[in-house]
């Protein structure tokens, strides 16, 4: 099974919590958006209504399958999902993205013609160099063979006197959101053939 895939079942399980918003660290903030989608913030609809119209699907069955749409940029020869989850709410809201570079057009994904830059997220781009890649990606970085590299981020955000007023918070030891960002890089013979990246935000 694909790192990605795997990935998004483990935010699904993670679905037992709120979803809420909170702040994040400054290195890995430049890696949470594309195109101008920021994750946790953007709806699958907004999309839709600026790059043009793609059905949604789902990945996966039952209660954790993932709605997502996708979009083929002839440009890059690349494959964008705009992925929600469970914790996305009814409105649909980002909770990942992924960029895979291929020649495969699905006649489920709308195309694009972009620019060869703007599929480029921090220090991610297709076609780069894994081991130069991987030294600038916010560290520590995990291998996984067969699949290509991790990094995975943890922090959490203490309430504000109005979310504690609001969430009618009574442990104070509790109040604070905890934040979850995942950086997947797939690799073949050594190039960047792949990305994907994933927040989730929950008390």
């Amino acid at each position: 099974m694909p790192l990605f895939i795997r990935m998004t079942y483990l935010i699904s399980l993670l679905s037992l919590f709120s979803p809420v918003y909170a702040g994040t660290s400054s290195i890995d903030e430049k890696y949470l958006s594309i195109l101008g989608f920021k994750l946790e913030e953007t709806h699958l609809s907004t999309i839709q209504e600026k790059l043009g119209q793609a059905p949604i699907h789902r990945q996966g069955t039952g209660a954790n399958a993932v709605p997502r749409i996708c979009y083929y940029d002839e440009t890059n020869k690349a494959t964008i999902y705009f992925e929600s989850s469970p914790m996305g709410g009814q409105k649909l809201r980002l909770m990942s993205f992924t960029i895979l570079a291929t020649n495969e057009q699905h006649d489920f994904c709308g195309i694009l013609r972009l620019t060869e830059t703007s599929l480029r997220v921090g220090e991610l781009a297709l076609g780069g160099e894994i081991n130069t890649v991987t030294k600038l990606l916010p560290q520590p970085i995990e291998y996984i063979k067969g699949y290509g590299y991790l990094h995975k981020h943890f922090s959490t955000t203490p309430f504000s006197a109005a979310d504690i007023k609001r969430l009618n918070v009574s442990n104070l030891r509790t109040a604070f959101w905890s934040v979850s960002i995942y950086i997947e890089v797939f690799e073949s013979h050594n190039i960047v053939d792949g990305f994907k990246v994933s927040k989730l935000t929950s008390w």
